[in-house]
């Protein structure tokens, strides 16, 4: 999984959703198949695990956030470009559009 997630540009942080035939599969790292990439918006799927209580899934994404709010710093400081929210609203805008009914296609 790190050797996959080097090859994607830009990937800092996330989740592989993974399919597995076996746990000693798991164990070896053979034969799995990835079925989803999710980024840094994605929470960790042991916060829906009923063993952990309300304060233990609060710690979890708050090690989450702050995670997420290091790995941005870091790319700010090294020139990375930042969005701002209006861009953020603006891009997330089109994409809606282009998706409702009498819409333009995605480019």
């Amino acid at each position: 999984m790190v050797a996959l997630a080097k090859s994607l540009p830009g990937f800092s942080y996330g989740r592989f959703d993974v399919r597995v035939p076996s746990v000693t599969d798991l164990r070896n790292g053979t034969n799995l198949q990835v079925l989803e990439i999710n980024g840094v918006t994605s929470e960790a799927t042991n916060l829906y695990d009923a063993r952990y209580s309300y304060p233990e899934m609060v710690r979890f994404l708050l090690r989450q956030w702050q995670w997420s709010s290091s790995i941005g710093k870091h790319n700010r400081l090294q020139g990375h470009p930042v969005a701002s929210l209006r861009e953020i609203w603006h891009a997330l805008d089109q994409y809606h559009k282009r998706k409702l009914p009498g819409g333009s296609p995605p480019s």
